[in-house]
């Protein structure tokens, strides 16, 4: 996410130099002239970036073009009125000419009328009726030139497809502060049947980010727990024939009450036991998430056996060089199970079947803290159960959420500190974490089966 910021920073910081550069250029139009770049930068700002850089940009340009001597203050409320109108029209109605005239409007009336009690005080103007024709006809003249010039850019652009992918972006943006903020306001209850080696850390991981555990597999009453969750999650760390019938009566409880059900199959390449097991919940049970590392994602997709424990195969830890064959695998059984699939490892991929993200946060350091992907199965629950209409986002969130925590946890340790001390830390990390750092600090990239990157969230 920090790319995609580093964009609309750079694109706001072409627009301010066109600003400046325009302001040189004027056309004499009914006595007055009519510099009209300024206020096509207002609207192309207002357009493609939204009414925060919009105002930033009048600024910031109006303070170089008074530092350079080619303009006055009086270009501040000049431009930042527009600025800030035209903005907030585009982002509340996504109409354009609606835009153009808030433009219009912002620059020569509001920016014209609050021009003048700003000359008075600085220039020592004292004429009432000179407020008219010194600021707001000059104002409008300038403003309707630059909204001509901004609708007939716009229209260019909105036929190449800018348009579309700008407001795709602006609209997803910041997806994955709204979807780790949704967390803490539902506070969605999530029922773990997980194993006893991880049991704690997940009830600690679920409270720290805002929603709330309930552990049960007696099979006497996990369909009546389960009907009270907003979540289900079914691990299979350590399975038993009768754990294993209560998960399925447990997966089956909540399908048919429409709650999201996540899969983590734990060392599910280490024995026949639970290789079987993994496919009978498969067979009986509709997962929404299917969370494992690459090794045990490659056993379901594949059949291959190889496996270290619980642990990826070295050879199976993702990184860049293997990202197009891994995210073909991740894609490919994502489409054949009708699961959102996370294969996780040195890097992370999440996947529906059509669209695949790539997530590059984390710390090796993680690998020396049991439980820690048992943890992720549980956030991602929490994250899906709290944003039932953006389930991709939701466990991109998740996913990027833990990683983030991990390297914050590991900016904490010092030289007395071992993988006991990381684990507190980890899950303090999330328990500090908002959205907004999330988004600030996560390193998501769309990726297509071609390995081939983008920075579309």
């Amino acid at each position: 996410m920090k790319r995609e910021q580093t964009k609309k920073l750079c694109m706001a910081g072409i627009l301010c130099a066109v600003a400046v550069v325009g302001s040189t250029l004027s056309v004499p139009v009914f006595g007055s002239k009519c510099a009209p770049v300024q206020h096509m930068v207002n609207v192309l700002c207002a357009v493609l970036l939204g009414p925060g850089y919009g105002v930033g940009v009048a600024f910031c340009a109006s303070l170089i073009r008074n530092l350079l001597a080619l303009g006055s203050i009086l270009a501040f409320p000049g431009s930042m009125f527009g600025a800030l109108l035209c903005g907030v029209v585009y982002w509340k109605s996504k109409n354009l000419l609606l835009t153009l005239l808030g433009e219009v409007f912002g620059t020569a009336i509001l920016g014209g009328l609050c021009a003048y009690p700003l000359a008075v005080l600085v220039m020592g103007v004292s004429a009432g009726e000179v407020a008219f024709y010194a600021y707001v006809l000059p104002f409008f003249v300038s403003t309707a030139g630059g909204a001509i010039l901004a609708g007939i850019l716009i229209e260019m652009l909105k036929k190449a497809g800018v348009l579309r992918m700008a407001a795709k972006n602006r609209e997803n943006g910041n997806m994955l502060e709204l979807m780790s903020d949704q967390v803490r306001k539902h506070a969605p209850l999530i029922h773990n049947m997980t194993n006893r080696v991880s049991i704690n850390d997940c009830a600690n991981i679920l409270l720290a980010c805002g929603a709330s555990p309930i552990m049960a597999e007696a099979i006497e009453e996990v369909e009546e727990i389960t009907a009270m969750c907003d979540g289900l999650v079914l691990n299979m760390g350590m399975p038993g024939r009768q754990k294993i019938e209560a998960m399925k009566k447990a997966g089956k409880r909540a399908n048919a009450l429409h709650i999201p059900v996540v899969l983590d199959p734990v060392g599910v390449g280490a024995s026949a036991f639970r290789r079987e097991a993994v496919s009978e919940l498969l067979k009986e049970v509709r997962f929404t998430v299917i969370r494992g590392n690459f090794s045990e994602i490659r056993t379901l997709m594949c059949g291959v056996c190889g496996t270290r424990g619980v642990d990826a195969e070295p050879t199976d830890l993702m990184g860049e060089k293997n990202l197009y064959q891994n995210v073909k695998t991740v894609t490919a059984f994502a489409e054949k199970s009708g699961a959102i699939v996370v294969a996780t490892g040195k890097n992370d991929i999440v996947s529906d079947g059509r669209k695949a993200y790539w997530i590059q946060n984390g710390h090796s350091m993680m690998q020396t803290v049991t439980g820690v992907g048992c943890q992720l199965s549980a956030l991602a629950a929490a994250y899906v159960a709290a944003n039932p209409k953006h389930t991709l986002e939701a466990v991109t969130a998740a996913v990027s959420a833990i990683g983030v925590c991990g390297e914050l946890a590991y900016e904490r340790m010092s030289d007395l500190d071992g993988n006991a001390s990381y684990r507190n830390y980890l899950i303090d990390a999330v328990y500090r974490l908002d959205g907004k750092k999330l988004e600030c600090l996560a390193r998501v990239e769309k990726v297509n089966e071609n390995g081939e990157k983008s920075n579309e969230m």
